[in-house]
């Protein structure tokens, strides 16, 4: 689908971090001082126990969330093609990896914006299921990318309606 001359490639930075370190370590800070506070100075009861309990619990798993994002951003810092939306369908390579391709009567609707692109693809018995690719630092406009995105989906629709009519008539 990249050698067509009508794609359009959706050319974006890594995902920003996610929580921000910053606000991993406050709410480390907070998960360290909070219980001391509050079991020190509030009245006793269950419910309190239990949360300044699992306040630590959060501010480890935020740690690790926002190191693990960073990670993954260091790991593909570059500005490049995440997406290409053609004639044909769309490819989404969020990572450097496989790429995966979604055909149009596969999609049922797509969205796009400034940080994320959602696929809502057509499943068994009905189902949708959603496929988002998170970015930054996007370069192609976001309404190329929405024009693109609606003419595929119309196009799409059109060739199954035509296709539609013409099994009836026969």
């Amino acid at each position: 689908m990249n050698d067509d001359p009508d794609s359009l490639a959706l050319r974006a930075g890594p995902p920003p971090n996610s929580p921000p370190l910053p606000i991993a370590l406050m709410i480390v800070a907070l998960g360290i001082i909070g219980p001391i506070l509050f079991v020190r100075d509030a009245v006793p009861s269950v419910f309190l126990t239990v949360m300044t309990v699992l306040l630590p619990v959060a501010g480890v798993v935020s740690l690790i969330a926002a190191f693990e994002s960073f990670r993954r951003r260091r790991a593909d810092p570059l500005v490049r093609t995440r997406a290409v939306i053609g004639r044909h369908g769309v490819t989404l390579s969020p990572h450097a990896g496989p790429a995966e391709t979604y055909l149009w009567h596969e999609i049922a609707d797509a969205q796009v914006s400034k940080s994320v692109l959602m696929l809502h693809l057509n499943g068994d018995g009905g189902k949708r299921t959603r496929r988002a690719i998170r970015y930054g630092m996007l370069e192609t406009p976001v309404e190329m990318l929405q024009g693109r995105l609606s003419s595929g989906l119309t196009q799409s629709r059109e060739i199954v309606t035509s296709t539609a009519m013409s099994s009836k008539l026969h």
